[in-house]
């Protein structure tokens, strides 16, 4: 919980037709010949806006990809749905491994915590790679008065309720070890959910509190992070 994995997500089958309509058996696509992949441009899925840590770790990946393969990478944000945008696009993808899911630890967490799901994650994705890992910290605006954890604990404990912090979405690694830290410090501040850690700390830049790893320098300051 206190790191976000962020992981490269493959799909592993794509719907087949049949007679009747459309199947929701997953079948795997026909094996490539050696040497034979890619021969055309790959889609890499993002499941945050651009300016997180997600997108930003896609953006490093894409370049090197594309030198290795000799195929253009082609990064496609697709937020929203605290992941389940994204890895709707890819399982409804040919299963050719040209379009591939780029995200970070909500796939593994969403089956937990969604009461409908559009796929089943083990099912319809295939984990290629582990390729990050992202400690989680509480950081806050210059201005707020909290100055040390324990200032944000008493302060959270006096104002129940009346601190807001934000993350990069309902039921994020961010999201998660704050509800976390208020459990531990029987402490009880709002979630503010964005879609991304990047649009998060914009705005914890001006005003408030917020859990992830982004940092803007000289706009927020570091209280906390997660061993």
């Amino acid at each position: 919980m206190n790191r976000r994995r962020i992981a490269l997500l493959a799909l592993l089958a794509g719907a087949a037709a049949t007679a009747g309509g459309i199947a929701t058996a997953q079948t795997p696509a026909p094996a490539a010949p050696a040497g034979a992949f890619p021969t055309k441009p790959v889609r890499l899925v993002v499941t945050y806006p651009p300016g997180g840590t997600v997108d930003a770790v896609a953006r490093i990946l894409g370049p090197k990809l594309s030198a290795r393969w000799g195929q253009p990478v082609v990064i496609d944000n697709r937020a929203g749905g605290g992941g389940l945008i994204g890895g709707e696009i890819v399982v409804k993808a040919p299963a050719d491994g040209y379009t591939l899911l780029f995200d970070a630890s909500n796939q593994a967490q969403n089956p937990a915590l969604k009461k409908r799901m559009p796929f089943d994650t083990q099912r319809d994705l295939l984990p290629v790679s582990l390729l990050v890992r992202v400690p989680n910290m509480i950081v806050v605006n210059p201005q707020f008065e909290a100055r040390t954890v324990k200032d944000l604990v008493a302060l959270a404990k006096a104002r129940p309720g009346q601190i807001d912090y934000a993350s990069s979405g309902n039921g994020s690694s961010p999201h998660l070890a704050g509800e976390l830290f208020g459990i531990m410090t029987g402490t009880r501040m709002t979630h503010v959910a964005y879609r991304g850690g990047g649009p998060a700390m914009v705005d914890v830049g001006h005003a408030g509190a917020g859990h992830d790893a982004e940092q803007f320098a000289g706009q927020v300051r570091r209280r906390a992070i997660a061993g």
